[in-house]
């Protein structure tokens, strides 16, 4: 124990070392998080608002503004439902569902109802059943429960430096119930044939991240600079 102590620092550059070696990169920021990452004491007010009451009904209303694109014209949502064609397209498998569950990222947070991917992972092989029976009520009715639309709201600090006061040095991160995760893993499989993306988009793309897209644009970049001779000004 006293041997690790007073090699703490070294072991630490040791693991880091070999993250990089294997080309582990998710290790590796890992474990610079970890040791770099300095707690933030709360702040008591943000914007106008002051206490705890108040700061979450201020975001509540700033982030409803900003993420919500809900129909609320009770008009136009019957007027959708009245023009839908009624089909076995509309039936949700329990093979479906039970694939959904089988993709399921572990170890993430629950949502409001408490329930984590593990509970789906492990359950009885009848819970896929029920599910494809709420699905395919879903699509044929066009309505969905309250309880897969609820999502806890988290607002998170984008610059530990700048301004804990500001409400624009924060950003929403929606955790919904793992169910309605499930119904957009099941929509996602259904309607993946009808939907594409541009060569330009590197979010939300399997196999693509942001270091593709800088490795990208740097490589672009020295090809017009060899092939103009101009300057290149690259900001990060």
């Amino acid at each position: 124990m006293r041997e690790c102590k007073r090699n703490e620092q070294q072991l630490r550059c040791d693991k880091l070392a070999n993250s990089l070696y294997k080309d582990n990169c998710n290790d590796f920021w890992r474990n610079v998080t970890k040791h770099c990452n300095n707690s933030v004491p709360l702040c008591n007010k943000v914007g106008n608002a002051t206490g705890e009451t108040a700061i979450c009904n201020h975001f509540k209303d700033k982030f409803s503004a900003l993420y919500n694109s809900v129909i609320k014209d009770k008009n136009d949502v019957e007027g959708l439902l009245i023009s839908i064609e009624y089909s076995n397209d509309m039936i949700v498998t329990t093979a479906d569902v039970s694939d959904s569950f089988s993709k399921l990222a572990t170890r993430k947070s629950a949502g409001p109802d408490g329930l984590v991917a593990e509970h789906f992972k492990h359950a009885p092989r009848n819970c896929s059943l029920h599910f494809s029976y709420i699905f395919t009520s879903i699509n044929v009715h066009g309505c969905l429960p309250q309880e897969l639309i609820d999502s806890n709201l988290y607002p998170l600090i984008k610059d530990k430096n700048a301004d804990l006061t500001d409400d624009d040095n924060y950003r929403g991160i929606c955790v919904a119930n793992i169910s309605s995760k499930v119904l957009g893993s099941v929509y996602y499989k259904q309607f993946l044939e009808f939907l594409s993306t541009k060569d330009a988009q590197f979010g939300f793309k399997k196999g693509l991240g942001t270091e593709l897209a800088i490795f990208t644009l740097i490589r672009d970049y020295s090809i017009l600079f060899r092939q103009q001779q101009s300057s290149i000004h690259l900001f990060y």
